[in-house]
């Protein structure tokens, strides 16, 4: 007895599906690859210096590029060092208004308090 199986039907319907997609995505695959072969810079000329001194001098040895770029490195370093120092500075500035408006707003709530105090004991002893 052949018994009809619905999920064989979708099962197949799927992996038809699943070829599909699989052929456009080599396609595309391939496409990038191509553009890949045109865009490369090394496709048609040689190799002759390594990427990293591509734009450096073609007179310098790779001692003066590693001393070019120390101090290129210690330019950024020295910035940053000054930035930061400017932070630091405009930060504990803020903080030090910060901490005067607080220890102005605890005098005067303090004076509120001595002043509503002072109030309440008059009242008390007018009352008495």
């Amino acid at each position: 007895m052949h018994h009809y199986d619905p999920k064989a039907k979708y099962y197949k319907n799927y992996l038809i599906m699943g070829k599909f997609f699989f052929k456009i995505q080599e396609a595309a695959w391939w496409i990038v690859a191509e553009l890949e072969d045109v865009l490369y810079p090394y496709r048609d000329r040689e190799i002759t210096k390594p990427l990293w001194a591509e734009d450096y001098d073609a007179n310098g040895d790779e001692l003066s590029y590693l001393k070019h770029q120390m101090s290129c490195a210690n330019e950024r370093i020295e910035r940053l060092q000054s930035e930061m120092i400017f932070v630091q500075s405009v930060i504990n500035s803020l903080s030090d208004k910060r901490r005067s408006f607080v220890i102005k707003s605890d005098q005067t709530n303090l004076n509120e308090r001595q002043e509503s105090s002072e109030e309440n004991h008059q009242t008390s002893k007018e009352t008495s």
